[in-house]
């Protein structure tokens, strides 16, 4: 029996409850998906939290660091991130203001385009050895074939 107006219909104690609803496999799976990554997201940024970088921040020194060297533009920076975000015009630029990412304006576009600094990779000399292993301690109880098969799972899902 409904009590109040439709809007508000709240269910009355003597109607008997809904039967829960079981989610389907793909359901489950997703939801699942999406409560790991939010785990490993909160585990990452408190490893980080003693070297005073973000996740985004290593994520760009990373992203630079993999360039080979050369200058990446803001928008080929934020194809390559891990969590798409707006601000990573914003983002850069506190990195250039902490000296780990410098600006070039060289590029033939005539864009700017930013470049990793040596206090850029000294940062990520301090930090990766720290994330290399938190990533084995997440998936110690992976077999290297486990770990190799869920890299290939997950990359499926994320192209579709």
């Amino acid at each position: 029996m409904l009590i109040g107006s439709p809007a508000l219909a709240v269910m009355s104690p003597l109607t008997p409850a809904a039967a829960p609803v079981v989610p389907s496999p793909a359901r489950r799976s997703v939801v699942e998906l999406l409560h790991t990554a939010d785990v490993l997201r909160r585990r990452f940024m408190v490893v980080l939290v003693p070297y005073r970088v973000s996740l985004p921040q290593y994520n760009v020194l990373r992203i630079l660091r993999g360039a080979g060297g050369g200058p990446l533009g803001t928008t080929a920076i934020g194809d390559r991130m891990i969590e798409q975000a707006s601000g990573v015009a914003s983002l850069l630029e506190r990195m250039e203001m902490l000296g780990w990412i410098g600006r070039d304006r060289g590029v033939p576009t005539g864009m700017v385009a930013f470049r990793l600094e040596p206090a850029g990779e000294r940062m990520l000399a301090q930090v990766d050895p720290v994330i290399d292993a938190e990533c084995e301690q997440v998936l110690a109880s992976f077999a290297e074939a486990e770990r190799h098969h869920l890299a290939t799972l997950l990359r499926q899902l994320r192209e579709g």
